[in-house]
Formats: C-alpha cells, sequence, structure tokens
C-alpha cells in the first residue's frame, strides 16, 4: 500500500517554528524523520500542470512526464471510466463543470468537488447544452457528474491548461491570459455562461444557497499511446489537514497532526501498517519515505539536522 499524507508538510516561512513543537504534537512523525532515509522532491506545479497529490497519483498508475506531454496532460486518461479511445490518435480533454466566482475584481474557481454536484443536475446541463457545443464544431461525451470528455474542432489547438484542481489555489484574474484559448473557445465559453445562468438547475442551486455551476475548466491533452492501466487502489490519502492549511490555521492543523500520527504514522514506524512507502506533501514539496530503509549510524551523524529539508532548505 502506498500512504500518501498531504498538507503535512508546512510553508518554509513557519515550518522552523513547527519543528520545535513537533516532539510534543506529533512525536512518532519526530521518530520518523529522524530514523529513516527520504527522498526530497522540489515541484514545480506550473511545469507539471497539476497539484502535488495529482502528480503522485499520476505516478503510481504508471503516467509521467515525456517529450510531449507533461504529467498533468495524462489525467485526461488516467481520469476516464466510460470514455472508449484510440490509441495514438486523438488528444483526450476534459471540460470540469465548476463555478468562477468574482470577489473584489478577482476571480476565483471553485471545482466540481466544492460544489457537490448531484448526477441529475450534470445530466440536465449536459442535454441541454449538446447544441451549444455542436454549433461550434465541439462534441461532448457525458463521463460522470463532474466532467465530461470533449472532442475539439480541427481550428482549435490548445497547448497546455493547468488542472482545476491546481488552478483552484489561484486568483484567475484574467482567464484567457493564462490559458491557451482562442477565439472559438471565447465564444462557447461566453455562450455556455449565458445558457447556464439562468438554467433551472441554478435555480434551484440558489434556493438551496448552492454556488451555481457556471462555467467550464479544459484540461488534459494527452495522446494516449497504451492502453489505460488499472487505476491503482492500493493508495490510501489522508487530507485531514488540507482545510486547516489552505486557512493558515496552524492550530487546527496542530490538533488534525496530532490524531494522523497517533492514528497512522505511529503503525508506520512500529510496521504494523501495510505499506511500501509513505509519501509527505507540501503545496509544492514531497517527501518520501521507504519501509524499513533505516539510517545506519553514519547517516544519522550526517543528516542528523532534518531539518534541512523540513525547513525546504536543500
Amino acid at each position: 500500500m502506498h500512504l500518501i499524507i498531504t498538507h503535512i508538510l508546512p510553508p518554509k516561512n513557519i515550518a522552523n517554528e513547527i519543528a520545535n513543537i513537533l516532539p510534543e504534537k506529533a512525536p512518532n512523525l519526530f521518530k520518523l524523520i529522524q530514523s529513516y532515509n527520504v527522498n526530497v522532491s522540489h515541484l514545480d506545479l506550473n511545469y507539471l500542470s497539476c497539484t502535488a497529490l495529482e502528480s503522485v497519483i499520476l505516478e503510481l498508475n504508471g503516467y509521467k512526464s515525456n517529450n510531449k506531454f507533461r504529467i498533468g496532460q495524462w489525467l485526461g486518461q488516467m481520469n476516464i471510466k466510460n470514455y472508449i479511445y484510440d490509441i495514438n490518435m486523438n488528444p483526450i480533454w476534459l471540460i470540469e463543470l465548476v463555478n468562477l466566482d468574482f470577489i473584489n475584481g478577482n476571480i476565483r474557481l471553485y471545482t466540481a468537488d466544492d460544489l457537490n454536484i448531484q448526477k441529475e443536475e450534470s445530466q440536465i446541463l449536459f442535454d441541454s447544452s449538446q447544441h451549444i457545443f455542436n454549433h461550434y464544431g465541439f462534441k461532448v461525451f457525458f463521463e460522470n457528474k463532474n466532467f465530461w470528455v470533449i472532442s475539439l474542432p480541427k481550428n482549435f489547438h490548445p497547448k497546455l491548461c493547468m488542472s482545476p484542481q491546481l488552478a483552484k489555489n489561484y486568483f484567475i484574474n484574467n482567464i484567457f491570459d493564462i490559458t491557451p484559448y482562442n477565439n472559438i473557445w471565447r465564444i462557447l465559453l461566453n455562450n455556455i455562461q449565458i445558457h447556464w445562468t439562468s438554467h433551472k438547475i441554478n435555480n434551484n442551486r440558489f434556493k438551496k444557497y448552492l454556488l451555481p455551476i457556471n462555467s467550464i475548466w479544459l484540461y488534459g491533452g494527452c495522446i494516449p499511446d497504451k492502453i489505460k492501466k488499472t487505476y491503482d487502489q492500493n493508495i490510501l490519502i489522508i487530507k485531514d489537514l488540507d482545510k486547516y492549511y489552505k486557512n493558515n490555521d496552524w492550530n487546527m492543523w496542530l490538533n488534525a497532526l496530532t490524531e494522523i500520527d497517533n492514528k497512522y504514522i505511529y503503525k508506520y514506524i512500529n510496521n504494523t501498517c501495510v505499506t511500501d512507502n509513505l509519501i509527505l506533501l507540501g503545496h509544492d514539496y514531497r517527501v518520501d519515505f521507504k519501509l524499513n530503509n533505516h539510517k545506519n549510524i553514519f547517516q544519522k551523524i550526517l543528516y542528523k539536522n532534518w531539518r534541512y529539508w523540513w525547513n525546504q532548505e536543500i
């Protein structure tokens, strides 16, 4: 099993302060980082085109960057289950149903997961929007409630789009400045947004105090060169720290860390957790531990100050 704990590596500006209280708040983690060899990776998320977690899941499922595609573009192939595609033919593009929220002159993206979209809502929007996509040369295929597969017209060649999970971490002041959209996509997007603004689905969501589904986000773009591997089910992902990390609520983050320390890391260091490796993630930082890969006495002397990698100084 692969055990992944997201947002357990704090930002560089507070890492040293948290390191000082690790022995008290997370004694098992403190013991772990002093006793095991680690592999440290700084991640260029803009290059990867996806989040740290998405890049790890892609890697564990056999996908990687190459001279044609960045690893995030393989989300198109990895995420689909129902759509039938041909090897070495057309790229697989996805459109996620999202909300673009205007806040004090900025635009914030909320993903389909944030919106808690129901399958019936997605299906009705899909059925009622087919004529708009078709009119501009696009074809869409219903994949699931959160995203659809889209086939692009021959005159539209986007180069790269970040995943919606990555895009949600930023203010998008001008969506067209950071995405490779041309006029045909702008026109399509405008028409979809107009059609959905007064749609009965969003009227019902408004009555329930839910954010509207008011736009789509294009991502993916890989050309599959092999049959898709079976999705690796042998992955346990712990996201208990995410919301506190993103809200800079470090007191609650520390409380949640203590629970994770007792529930998961304790089992790992005592070999009672059936796992091959442990992966700790920050926003753009990754540390891998390998089971039974302890430091020898010389390594412990050499790496006595584990703070170097904890504080992201290496």
